[in-house]
């Protein structure tokens, strides 16, 4: 499923002795982007506010009539089912919908992937959100408290106790991914990735992960900037600013003055000492957050923006069925 060859594993010790990317690299790679990608992988990493921009991706793709990749009867795409059949001729242009599988793990799978979305003409890019926004929120969202405390019989409703105790109980000493702790790079394979270095030391994983992550995505939004993000995506597309006007879709916290006070109430609830717990478990989604934190950064600044300069999206105030109506 994953390429761990020495071939990569080479590649990987060259990246590290070079150090980061040079504003020529960046350049230079992003120009490649704009002149050879025409389809779109978007992976739709959980509770990373990609509500929005599959809703941008969906209208553009509708508008321009282009063909979705997805399962038959379905809205998303189900990794192990035949997909959706086209007419002779025509090939998928775009996937931007959750990765699923009838067995119940939803995780990336190239191998899967690259024979319908081919990688030289596809942009394959995610989002990654922060960490500890992240898991409060996918912990929020999928009720595991209530399965925490049923599992691990625990007398109180607590969510610092909850939590608190679902991390005690995992090995300090080897990395826990599942939906709860490090739940993106779940997503993303970390899982059926690792099982080809079950020798390595957590540390090379991670490393190795990373890079994996590099050659497999074209390009990683984050969240916290997610407005910088998407005009970062109108110029590797050649888009116009049209078709990146949005509406703010199944928010909880995220730029979103109106729950923020909800969301501070219940992190509150939360100990420091917890938070400590959890950034040792969690360490695989920090690490990648980081990692592609100041490469997003370091794209911003070399390549596109002045340090310090504010982007605003418009965003869309109604939709209806049949058109798309922007309000400043």
């Amino acid at each position: 499923m994953f390429n761990t060859s020495d071939q990569v594993l080479a590649r990987l010790r060259v990246q590290q002795e070079a150090g980061q990317d040079t504003e020529t690299d960046i350049r230079e790679h992003m120009t490649r982007l704009m002149l050879s990608k025409t389809k779109l992988m978007f992976f739709k990493t959980h509770k990373c506010g990609t509500s929005s921009l599959v809703s941008i991706l969906y209208l553009y793709g509708i508008r321009r009539n282009l063909n979705f990749l997805l399962t038959p009867y379905q809205h998303q795409l189900f990794n192990d089912l035949p997909v959706q059949q086209l007419p002779r001729g025509e090939t998928h242009d775009i996937l931007c919908q959750h990765h699923r599988a009838t067995y119940g793990l939803d995780f990336y799978r190239p191998d899967k992937i690259h024979p319908l979305l081919p990688r030289e003409d596809t942009l394959y890019f995610t989002i990654l959100r922060n960490p500890r926004e992240q898991f409060f929120s996918n912990f929020i969202f999928f009720k595991h408290a209530e399965t925490l405390q049923k599992k691990l019989r625990l007398p109180t409703t607590s969510l610092d106790t909850t939590i608190s105790s679902y991390l005690k109980s995992l090995p300090s000493n080897i990395i826990t991914c599942n939906n709860i702790i490090n739940p993106m790079s779940f997503d993303l394979g970390f899982t059926a990735f690792r099982k080809t270095l079950e020798t390595a030391d957590r540390d090379f994983q991670i490393a190795y992960f990373i890079k994996y992550l590099e050659t497999e995505f074209d390009y990683v939004m984050m969240t916290d900037r997610f407005d910088e993000g998407l005009v970062v995506l109108t110029k590797l597309l050649r888009w116009k600013t049209d078709d990146i006007a949005y509406i703010r879709k199944m928010s909880r916290s995220v730029g979103d003055d109106t729950d923020k006070g909800e969301t501070d109430r219940d992190e509150n609830q939360i100990s420091e000492t917890t938070w400590q717990l959890l950034e040792h478990h969690n360490v695989v989604d920090i690490r990648i957050y980081e990692h592609f934190s100041k490469k997003f950064d370091n794209l911003l600044i070399n390549f596109y923006f002045d340090r310090g300069t504010k982007i605003k999206i418009r965003r869309t105030k109604t939709l209806t069925v049949g058109s798309y109506k922007t309000l400043s």
